[in-house]
């Protein structure tokens, strides 16, 4: 953790994506407001298995989800005075039955 604060003071990045975070609940808030967005976005953690986060810098970029699943999330991306962006964070499951599922194509079809 201390790392990802020290990377994001010194980088000071728009928009974070973190997976495979191995936390849920209430321990999430906790993260994300030391972290320092406003934006989140999160696909719940099965257990200690995946997580899909999206923190981001509403002052610099405003996202719209256009779908999200548990090994995947894809948003449309506008930052202020460009056009906008898709952007994929996928979280591919090592239980292959699991990952066998991920399809091409599925990521940006309408919710």
């Amino acid at each position: 953790m201390d790392a990802l604060e020290e990377h994001i003071r010194l980088d000071e990045p728009h928009i974070v994506a973190l997976l495979d975070t191995h936390i849920s609940g209430s321990r999430v808030n906790e993260v994300c407001n030391r972290l320092n967005f406003r934006g989140m976005f999160r696909v719940e953690a099965q257990g200690f298995q995946g997580g899909i986060w999206l923190l981001w810098d509403e002052n610099e970029v405003n996202l719209s989800l256009i779908k999200a699943r548990q090994q995947f999330v894809t948003i449309e991306v506008t930052r202020r005075g460009s056009s906008p962006r898709i952007f994929t964070a996928i979280y591919a499951s090592p239980e292959l039955q699991m990952r066998e599922t991920l399809r091409i194509g599925e990521f940006c079809e309408e919710k």
